[in-house]
């Protein structure tokens, strides 16, 4: 098992090597034509979460898309992330944060300080916007 992402992580471990690669990143309003309807985003991007988010917030507030994604210590903080962020960033983009179970039950959406809760305590890493 390896770690991946644009920022170095810290390691389980001991004398695990890096291997640097040069990718090409671009932000999905770009990619996507502004008539294009997204309606499902999953993101897995080993702490990067927000920097994806802030390059997608055209499409999330037009589209509304269901958005699964990861996000927990250990790798976010490293990118200078927070889940208040997080949270304010879906919410300004019109969408609701959950636990999928919540969301597959009909149960309410998680409130600000319950997604950070979930965050800082460890409790989830795998959240759904919608």
């Amino acid at each position: 098992p390896s770690y991946s992402g644009l920022v170095r992580r810290h390691y389980d471990h001991p004398n695990e090597q890096d291997t640097q690669i040069t990718v090409k990143t671009e932000r999905l309003d770009a990619l996507i034509p502004a008539g294009q309807q997204i309606d499902l985003i999953k993101i897995d991007v080993e702490g990067g979460e927000l920097q994806v988010l802030r390059g997608a917030t055209a499409i999330l507030a037009r589209c509304k898309p269901v958005v699964i994604f990861e996000h927990g210590l250990g790798a976010s903080e490293l990118y200078g992330a927070t889940p208040e962020q997080v949270f304010d960033l879906l919410e300004q983009c019109g969408l609701r944060v959950s636990l999928m179970s919540r969301f597959l039950s009909g149960a309410a959406p998680l409130g600000r300080a319950d997604f950070c809760r979930h965050y800082y305590r460890k409790l989830n890493y795998y959240f759904i916007a919608y």
